[in-house]
């Protein structure tokens, strides 16, 4: 479920999200993203399992603080980062956080193909990555 970063969602309509995520049974079922942070931050008070995804354009110093916060005992969060912005540094710099990272928008197999190995997930547009991943393994 993203949450736009356009909408300025109040701390109610966020939680009464989460309660119909509940209702009807996705809980643990649903990743929460958000160019927003503070949308995720009201998520996770709400409810300390949900996987949280912080959308960036880069990876900065802030980034990192932000998710390091999201984090709890009991919830995933991960930086979803664009990934013409990612930049071997980033990458390290989360590895040493032991942040995973996410990334958007991969629309080419070559791209996929080269993805940084610590990346653990992919968004495309059309891309079917998991079978372009396989047939290139195989």
């Amino acid at each position: 479920i993203e949450l736009k970063h356009t909408d300025n969602y109040s701390e109610t309509q966020i939680r009464n999200l989460v309660d119909i995520v509940k209702k009807y049974g996705m809980t643990g079922k649903v990743t929460w993203i958000s160019f927003n942070p503070v949308f995720l931050k009201n998520v996770k008070d709400y409810d300390d399992k949900a996987r949280l995804g912080f959308i960036v354009g880069e990876i900065t110093s802030d980034t990192i603080t932000w998710v390091k916060n999201l984090k709890c005992d009991n919830n995933k969060v991960f930086v979803d980062a664009a990934n013409s912005l990612l930049t071997n540094d980033a990458v390290n710099e989360c590895i040493a956080e032991n942040i995973p990272i996410e990334v958007w928008t991969v629309n080419d197999v070559n791209s996929v193909i080269n993805i940084n190995p610590y990346i653990s997930g992919i968004t495309s547009d059309y891309l079917l990555s998991g079978e372009l991943l396989l047939k290139n393994t195989i």
